[in-house]
Parts: C-alpha cells; sequence; structure tokens
C-alpha cells in the first residue's frame, strides 16, 4: 500500500508540476496581448478573474484521464465580456485577426458559462480534418465530447499555433444570418486570422472541428 501511495504522489506531483506551468504560460500569453487598444480597458479585471481560478482548474485538470495529444485546459473570454471584433485581435499571426461576422447573429448551440470559464481536455481539431462540420460534429457527440464554440476556437488559436496548418470549424456555434457554421482561417495573402461561415456540408483537406470534453 506505501508503495502506491508513493506511485501515486510522484505522479500527482508530477501532473500538478506540469499544469501548473501551462497554466502559467497561458497568462504569459494573455498579458503579452494586454495592451492591444479594445483589450487594455479590461485586461487587468479579466486576467485577474483567469488567475483566481488557478487551483480549482489544476485540481479538475489532475482528476481527469486526458489522453496524449490532447490539451489539458484553455481560459475563455465569451462574447458576453468582449466583443468578437476584440478577441479576434486576440489573434496574432503575427498581424491582428479581423472578424467578418456581427456578432449579434453568432449563437452557440449550447448552454455555455456567461463569465470566464476553461474548457479541459481539448483535441485540436488533428483527428477530425478533412470532415465536414456536420460529419465531425456528428462523431464528437458519439464520443461524447463537445465541438467548440467560437469564442472557444479564438482561444484555442490564441494558445496554440494550430491555425498556421488547419482551417478551424468552429461547430459549436452557428450563424443565424445565413445559417451557416463560423471558421477560422488565415487570409495568406495578407497574414492575418479571419473569422467567416461555411455551409455545414463543406469539406476541406485541411478543415477540422476541435473538440473538449467538459467546460468549467
Amino acid at each position: 500500500m506505501k508503495t502506491a501511495q508513493r506511485i501515486y504522489n510522484k505522479l500527482f506531483g508530477k501532473k500538478k508540476k506540469i499544469y501548473t506551468q501551462l497554466f502559467d504560460k497561458q497568462i504569459q500569453r494573455l498579458e503579452q496581448l494586454k495592451y492591444i487598444d479594445p483589450l487594455k480597458y479590461h485586461a487587468t479585471s479579466l486576467i485577474a478573474k483567469i488567475k483566481s481560478k488557478k487551483s480549482e482548474v489544476i485540481s479538475q485538470a489532475i482528476k481527469m484521464e486526458i489522453p496524449d495529444g490532447h490539451i489539458p485546459f484553455i481560459p475563455v473570454i465569451p462574447k458576453t465580456r468582449i466583443r468578437l471584433e476584440c478577441l479576434m485581435e486576440m489573434i496574432q499571426t503575427p498581424r491582428m485577426g479581423r472578424n467578418g461576422l456581427k456578432d449579434r447573429y453568432v449563437v452557440n448551440n449550447m448552454d455555455v458559462p456567461y463569465n470566464i470559464y476553461f474548457i479541459f481536455d481539448i483535441e485540436d481539431g488533428h483527428e477530425m480534418i478533412g470532415r465536414s462540420p456536420e460529419s465531425a460534429g456528428s462523431l464528437i457527440k458519439k464520443q461524447e465530447r463537445s465541438c467548440l464554440t467560437v469564442e472557444e476556437c479564438i482561444a484555442l488559436t490564441i494558445h496554440t499555433d494550430v491555425l498556421s496548418e488547419l482551417y478551424i470549424d468552429c461547430s459549436g456555434s452557428h450563424y443565424e444570418r445565413t445559417y451557416t457554421v463560423p471558421y477560422l482561417y488565415i487570409f495568406d495573402s495578407r497574414d492575418y486570422a479571419s473569422l467567416s461561415s461555411c455551409g455545414e456540408n463543406r469539406c476541406l483537406i485541411n478543415s477540422a472541428t476541435p473538440s473538449c470534453h467538459c467546460r468549467m
């Protein structure tokens, strides 16, 4: 029993160290972006709110069995706190991203927290490459996971470089104005990220739908 306890404590300590480093890295990334003009008036309070969740987030992640290659957690700033235009400007590739959709028509397909929250056990889309939003969404539902919303996909692209490889379908949301699916991509000729929308059956060789296990 003592040997088993020692193994558990060692594993617990290793996970805690890794997740603490990840959390601190994500905070550092947000600190780098806080001087963006529309964001700077809210940055201090937003980052403080995220920091206040550190212990809770790390404890939750340690309890989970997160597959290799998945991201343990990512903080999400919903558009109820900051407009999509400002969230898109946080994606720098290296130029600031741009929003091609109207906020009021972007609707999530499931209930998400109103204030800042975290998503856990994120698959960044590589497992769904080449599938249409409809096809990927069906498979993700069978896996008892959830497609990411627009804000969650923006958070994913802020904290990773996945957008340099893939078109990201935000299949957890829809665009009411045209009954389409929002997606993120890099406007190659101008080198900035853009938010647009496409049909749910659109299928590109480099398009993908990311997902998460849960939200908190």
